[in-house]
């Protein structure tokens, strides 16, 4: 994660970045060409932490056009 997610976002889908290279992130790719990649779900924020858990179930959810 580029920023540290807060403890209210526990449960919340997480998804690959499509703008940082290995990043995770809360919110899905939305530009043309981009692709959709839900990793899991968030697990374990703190909201102090950058390095949190994640409940791993990856999907292609779609390519954008």
């Amino acid at each position: 994660f580029g920023s540290v997610p807060a403890t209210t976002s526990n449960g919340q889908k997480v998804y690959l970045s499509a703008s940082v290279s290995g990043e995770a992130t809360l919110t899905p790719p939305s530009s043309s060409g981009n692709v959709v990649v839900e990793l899991g779900r968030l697990k374990g924020a703190n909201g102090s932490d950058a390095t949190v858990t994640i409940f791993l179930n990856v999907d292609l959810i779609v390519i954008l056009a």
